[in-house]
């Protein structure tokens, strides 16, 4: 029974080629009547060499083929088990990582992004867990599996670092400004950490400082739910491949 597109073509080449030879034959008898018998039989001979290195050629690019497929199947293991491992750690993040932030009813402060005692918005102990060491995590069994799996991996980073730098981006400019103001009106160095410290804020400065802190804690939580989202639609990602290979080792 023919299995696929490729073993399809290879016979109808050779049921090809084996007609165009017996058409040839038959239209050079009829042409050239008067050919020489050994001069046909040669030609036949010919062309039966032609026809049997074209079989042999074919029968080793279907034996290549083969065993391409049968190699391919035999790793196949090897790639279900690197995507069930990237499934757990998705799965350890969603049920260690995400839920506890979600599900912290007391929070005050945003989980990824603070601005500091000298006006830096800079980035937590959390933010760098969920954004790069997970990652480097997942990375390893990803960049194994294959690479489709890898490139999604690609795109993933590439997605974070947009959306960091949509949410974020605006309020890094606002704080520096804010920052550069108080600076120039107490007359300070604005790199001498311990003098930006100091500065006692005025109530204006104070409600601005606040406002800033509330665009913070905003751009946090849309950060939050976008990053949990990526992160779940790579794990469906991965959990219909796992499937898709599973299916295929059914041979």
């Amino acid at each position: 029974m023919l299995k696929n597109k490729k073993e399809i073509f290879w016979t109808l080449m050779i049921i090809f080629l084996i007609l165009l030879i017996i058409l040839i034959c038959i239209k050079i008898y009829f042409l050239l009547p008067n050919l020489n018998d050994t001069i046909f039989v040669s030609f036949i001979g010919f062309s039966g060499a032609i026809l049997g290195g074209a079989l042999t050629l074919i029968g080793v690019l279907m034996t290549i083929d083969a065993n391409e497929k049968i190699r391919h199947k035999d790793e196949l293991p090897q790639k279900i088990k690197r995507l069930e491992k990237a499934m757990d750690l998705f799965t350890n993040i969603f049920d260690n990582g995400f839920s506890k932030l979600d599900d912290d009813p007391y929070r005050t402060k945003p989980h990824f992004m603070r601005i500091d005692k000298e006006y830096e918005l800079n980035s937590t102990e959390e933010y760098k867990y969920f954004t790069d060491l997970f990652l480097r995590e997942i990375k390893e069994e990803l960049l194994h599996a294959d690479a489709e799996t890898y490139r999604w991996f690609l795109n993933l980073k590439k997605d974070i670092l947009k959306k960091d730098t949509e949410l974020f981006l605006e309020v890094h400019r606002k704080l520096d400004k804010f920052k550069f103001n108080l600076v120039e009106k107490h007359e300070i160095n604005i790199f001498d950490s311990e003098e930006v410290e100091t500065i006692i804020l005025n109530k204006e400065e104070e409600k601005e400082l606040e406002e800033l802190q509330i665009i913070v804690y905003e751009k946090d939580s849309e950060f939050l739910s976008e990053l949990h989202k990526m992160y779940m639609d790579l794990y469906n990602k991965l959990y219909f491949k796992t499937e898709d290979t599973i299916n295929k080792l059914d041979y």
